[in-house]
């Protein structure tokens, strides 16, 4: 028998975890624990500060016994320890035996899940456990003595711990919002409410910056008349309303960003800081990045977080034989379509890696190697799209007036480049995307004022070039394979990094050594990609069970190493295929 055990945020009543978890067996191979959130008084009963570690050592000792099998199935016992009887599955299985257990979870549940397996580790040890964390807030400041997060920080002596999924909000702590004034009659002049909502006699228009009113439908899913009580707005008072972009969306399909504008909130840049624990070596882990400008708030055309969990769930149960490929894929598709969901939008983007709230456990600069690849611009910042109708140099020199006044001779080189850079000239785009990327080679490790624009510049060369001019997405990773190739990008971060880390060598260092100096004497291709793949996953599988302080630097380059693979070789395979 295996386990699903889902734990509620604090505050969601986790109403769509039944309808989502459809593509679990109905032949009693997985059985469903559904447990409620920290704030209900079976769980923790406290909902700002709740001691999760408390209640995952009163749950587990409760529910599981140290036979690898459920302890009690009595409906009062069960409900006393917080699971939903009518959303479980486990009444008279007490003889079965346990095989393995998935923990999954959102916000505070997912730092449940932690506490959870942590406990789990002690008293059934051979258990394997897979947890699915949809955005893990501890709900902590700081990761000090007794808190939430310092409790869950290092994972690394689970050895029950077997695949790690982690999916990540890609916080701001932003609140986007826009204006919208109520008026008993239609205004002669509307330039007070440019590029603002008016509602008039239960009319909804739009003034626009030509400060003409346009009327607007109301969103059809939903009551007009309990939106707007829900916002407290009254069609009869007159008055001016802040209400948020998600709000906006219940009330119209109609979406305009010259009229959003956002405020910060301090305590969400603190309170809802996500957390990464560290994870034993032996268990594989898949971090997401989603874009959500904050935990209680996403805009339209933005995943919540719960299908690319489900998502996840299915793709570990499908590595156990327990669900059909066919599943994992339609999960896949369900969590893609988050960003198309209203289809006269564009995707939310993702915002620049300067603004994002700061993580327990990993930094802010390597969150985006592991962006969400189903987004449809997966490429594109908020607010530093390249609008085509504009010269690319105007455009460069908009985002370089909150740069250095001075610039490197490598700067100047690169905007010479793009001063003679035509924007439909193929061959001069597809040079200076390659300028673009020896730049950030170049500057990884510098201080500068300008690598989130260059790497803007590159994103928004890479989406014209393949969503405007029809250049297969494959001819570009190869280009920037050999960018790599040239600077010598794998060699020289193994160098720096494997000096930095420690002065002692051991034999299986120095062999690691040599695969990178081949690597790089090489010319690019699959097959020498893949020796140094298969170099770096022998020096993995030898430092296991050490205490090497090169392992995560190793494991960051295998990570890097994989993902150009796929992008170079194995998605052109797929393409031709699909050709065929």
């Amino acid at each position: 028998m295996h386990l699903v055990i889902y734990f509620c945020g604090t505050g969601n009543p986790g109403n769509n975890f039944p309808g989502q978890f459809d593509y679990a067996p109905g032949d009693g191979q997985v059985r469903t624990v559904f447990v409620k959130g920290c704030d209900k008084p079976e769980v923790c009963n406290n909902g700002l500060f709740p001691d999760l570690k408390g209640f995952a050592r009163r749950f587990t000792k409760k529910l599981f016994g140290k036979d690898k099998k459920i302890a009690t199935t009595e409906s009062k016992e069960l409900e006393g320890i917080g699971i939903s009887l009518d959303r479980s599955d486990i009444q008279g299985v007490g003889d079965e035996e346990i095989e393995s257990i998935t923990l999954c979870g959102y916000s505070r549940g997912a730092v449940t899940c932690f506490e959870v397996a942590k406990e789990l580790n002690k008293i059934a040890p051979t258990i394997p456990v897979d947890i699915v964390a949809d955005q893990p807030v501890p709900g902590n400041f700081y990761s000090g003595p007794g808190s939430n997060v310092a409790s869950v920080a290092d994972c690394s002596n689970l050895n029950n711990l077997r695949n790690v999924s982690i999916i990540l909000g890609a916080y701001t702590g932003a609140k986007t919002s826009v204006n919208l004034s109520v008026k008993l009659e239609m205004p002669e002049d509307l330039t007070p409410y440019q590029n603002s909502y008016l509602l008039v006699n239960n009319a909804l228009y739009y003034v626009g910056a030509d400060v003409r009113a346009q009327l607007l439908e109301f969103n059809t899913q939903y009551n007009t008349s309990g939106i707007l009580e829900h916002l407290e707005i009254n069609p009869q008072i007159e008055g001016k309303h802040s209400i948020s972009t998600a709000m906006m969306a219940y009330l119209t399909t109609h979406d305009a960003v010259e009229a959003q504008h956002e405020s910060t909130d301090p305590v969400h840049r603190g309170f809802f800081s996500q957390v990464v624990p560290k994870l034993p070596r032996t268990a594989h882990r898949d971090l997401i990045v989603i874009p959500r400008e904050s935990h209680h708030q996403n805009p339209p055309n933005t995943p919540e977080g719960d299908a690319h969990m489900h998502m996840q769930v299915a793709k570990y149960l499908h590595k156990q034989g327990l669900v059909a490929q066919e599943e994992v894929q339609r999960k896949t598709e369900e969590a893609r379509a988050t960003y198309t969901k209203n289809q006269h939008l564009e995707a939310k983007p993702f915002p620049v890696i300067s603004r994002l709230q700061s993580f327990f456990g990993l930094e802010n600069e390597k969150a985006y190697r592991y962006i969400d690849k189903l987004h449809p611009q997966v490429h594109l910042r908020k607010g530093m799209a390249w609008n085509r109708e504009e010269a690319l140099i105007n455009w460069w020199s908009k985002q370089d007036k909150k740069a250095s006044y001075f610039s490197s001779q490598l700067t100047k080189d690169l905007v010479k480049a793009i001063e003679n850079t035509q924007s439909e000239d193929v061959e001069q785009l597809k040079n200076l995307f390659q300028e673009a990327d020896s730049w950030l080679i170049a500057k990884e490790h510098v201080s500068t004022s300008r690598y989130n624009q260059v790497e803007c510049l590159r994103n928004n060369i890479y989406d014209h070039l393949v969503n405007n001019l029809n250049i297969d997405k494959v001819e570009l990773y190869q280009l920037n394979r050999q960018v790599m190739h040239r600077t010598g990008y794998f060699q020289k971060h193994w160098t720096e990094g494997s000096l930095n880390a420690s002065w002692f060598k051991t034999d299986e260092t120095r062999t690691l050594d040599r695969a990178f100096e081949e690597h790089a004497k090489a010319e690019p291709s699959e097959e020498s990609d893949r020796v140094l793949l298969e170099a770096l996953e022998t020096w993995i599988e030898a430092k296991k069970g050490t205490q090497s302080k090169r392992y995560d630097l190793v494991l960051e380059m295998t990570e890097h190493l994989q993902d150009v693979i796929e992008k170079c070789y194995e998605q052109g395979l797929q393409l031709q295929h699909t050709v065929i």
